[in-house]
């Protein structure tokens, strides 16, 4: 079993507005891979393996 210990959740506006600010600074985001709800353990496994170079997204 893959454990998800390094997934964080974006959901708050405090953290959205945080995000905006960032997103003006020039800062952007890498999006490797999006999973459903659906499939979130393979979406534990594919970060879990180390060899993800940007972000996964799991989307309601």
């Amino acid at each position: 079993m893959t454990s998800c210990a390094r997934v964080r959740r974006l959901g708050t506006s405090r953290s959205a507005g945080r995000l905006a600010e960032l997103l003006e600074l020039g800062v952007r985001v890498t999006v490797q891979a999006t999973y459903p709800l659906e499939r979130t353990a393979a979406a534990c496994a594919a970060v879990g393996s180390g060899h993800v170079r940007g972000k996964v997204v799991v989307m309601p």
